[in-house]
C-alpha cells in the first residue's frame, strides 16, 4: 500500500471540508413518530437538512418540489398505505432526472421484504436493518453525498 503524497492529502482533505460545508437534503421516511424523532435529531445533529415523510405517499409528494441540493432518502419499507418498496421501485423505473440522481437507503425491520429487485435498483446504495447503529446510518448517508 502506498502512501498519499502531500497533494492528495490536501485533496481529500479539501474535498471532505467541501461535504462538511455543504448542507445535503435527506428525506426520512419513517411511520414509527419515536423512531423518526430520534433519527430526524441524530441526522440533523450530523449536519444534514432533514425533512419528514410518515408514508410514501408524503415522500413521493417531496420528490415533486425542486431540488438545488444533493438528495438521500432514507426509506421504511413498511408504510401505511402503499409501502416503501413500491415507492422505491417506481423511482427506480422513473425517466425524472430528480428521481435518477436521488440516492435511496432502506431501513427496515422487515427483512422478509427485502427482495432482489430492491437490491439491483440502481437508486438503493444501501439496506440496513433495524435496530442499526446510528452512526451507521449517518456513515451510509455521507457516503450518498460525497463525490465520487
Amino acid at each position: 500500500m502506498t502512501t498519499p503524497t502531500s497533494q492528495e492529502k490536501s485533496t481529500i482533505i479539501l474535498r471532505e471540508k467541501r461535504l462538511q460545508d455543504q448542507k445535503h437534503d435527506v428525506i426520512l421516511v419513517e411511520d414509527d413518530e419515536a423512531l423518526h424523532r430520534v433519527l430526524r435529531r441524530q441526522l440533523q445533529w450530523a449536519g444534514f437538512d432533514v425533512s419528514s415523510a410518515y408514508d410514501a405517499g408524503a415522500f413521493l409528494s417531496k420528490l415533486a418540489l425542486p431540488r438545488a441540493k444533493s438528495l438521500v432518502a432514507i426509506v421504511d419499507l413498511r408504510l401505511p398505505g402503499l409501502n416503501g418498496d413500491v415507492a422505491i421501485d417506481w423511482i427506480s423505473q422513473s425517466q425524472d432526472e430528480v428521481h435518477k440522481k436521488l440516492s435511496l437507503i432502506v431501513l427496515t425491520g422487515s427483512p422478509e421484504l427485502v427482495h432482489s429487485g430492491l437490491e439491483m435498483a440502481s437508486n438503493v446504495k444501501h439496506i440496513l436493518f433495524k435496530p442499526c447503529p446510528i452512526e451507521q446510518l449517518v456513515s451510509c448517508v455521507r457516503d450518498c453525498v460525497s463525490p465520487s
